[in-house]
């Protein structure tokens, strides 16, 4: 081999190595996702907060946690509008509104920003994955639960968030399609309480001075078991209306200890959050990730609650 050849093939491997390396150290390259919650300082949010926290910090992501103090769409709009022009990795939020959310999804990933929902899909957007709770089964495991409790036999008042909230809907749809088989189970109202818990109280006041009969009040959202609680528990109805619903607030756990509430059942949230910036990871990886990541639900009662922790577990 000549001096020359020798002299260009060692410039050539030079070459070589050095866009390897700039190629790894591209690879390399922390992520920045960006995670635009519906709610902040809220029990059930902060949960979601530290499950995708948790990720961050194992896959080594910059993460940005943002959100409202306040369900508020408009502020909502303008953190994934941020997000996208701030040129995100990916970006990780919920779908309050398929209809207003889908226009907004489909650019970002066009612009080749992934993003994931939790808590509630749409499924008609060009989201990457969805990871959460299957809220149509979780309406039907709501109702056995109750058939059981009750023994087929209610006059059921729901009180609901907001009415056009797509998850609310399916656990509602599962719900009712649960108590189906049983006649003596009838819903007489349901009303929505904006997931604000006066104005549940408020409502929930109204109800039962309408509907005297009823034997159970079941909430679909967060606020529902302890603003249906502190309504029987004011109303010296305890052990008359049995009160039953959804998610793991301090007070719904404490109203079920004392007996006030029969049971509620539980999303695994953090687990939400975890998912949520992992399958992005993944995305970014290269990786191919399922559509849809059933976290499941768990139903908790006055025997299993001493035992729970919402944080336990991926």
């Amino acid at each position: 081999m000549s001096k020359f050849t020798r002299v260009l093939s060692a410039s050539v491997l030079l070459v070589l190595v050095l866009a390897s390396c700039v190629f790894a150290a591209a690879g390399d390259k922390q992520l920045h996702i960006t995670f635009v919650a519906p709610l902040v300082a809220n029990p059930y949010w902060d949960v979601v907060e530290d499950g995708a926290k948790a990720a961050a910090a194992e896959f080594n992501v910059d993460l940005d946690y943002v959100g409202s103090t306040s369900l508020d769409m408009n502020q909502w709009m303008s953190y994934l509008e941020m997000a996208i022009s701030n040129k995100s990795d990916g970006i990780v939020t919920m779908a309050l509104n398929e209809s207003t959310i889908r226009p907004i999804v489909d650019r970002a990933a066009e612009a080749g920003i992934p993003i994931t929902l939790v808590d509630t899909d749409a499924p008609g957007t060009k989201r990457a994955a969805y990871a959460g709770t299957d809220n149509e089964a979780a309406g039907k495991v709501l109702a056995e639960n109750l058939v059981e409790i009750t023994g087929g036999k209610a006059v059921i008042g729901i009180m609901t968030g907001a009415l056009d909230q797509p998850n609310l809907n399916l656990r509602m749809k599962g719900f009712n399609d649960g108590i189906a088989a049983h006649p003596d189970m009838k819903v007489v109202v349901t009303e929505a309480d904006n997931s604000d818990l006066a104005l549940c109280i408020q409502k929930a006041e109204a109800m039962i001075k309408a509907h005297p009969d009823i034997t159970v009040l079941a909430g679909m959202e967060g606020f529902g078991v302890p603003g249906l609680s502190r309504v029987v528990q004011e109303n010296n109805l305890v052990g008359k209306v049995t009160v039953v619903g959804f998610d793991d607030l301090a007070d719904t756990l404490q109203y079920i200890k004392t007996g006030v509430a029969k049971g509620t059942v539980v999303q695994r949230q953090y687990q939400m959050g975890y998912l949520g910036v992992k399958l992005i990871c993944d995305i970014k990886d290269g990786k191919t990730v399922d559509s849809i990541n059933d976290t499941g639900v768990v139903f908790l009662d006055k025997d299993s609650v001493e035992s729970y922790d919402p944080r336990s577990g991926r």
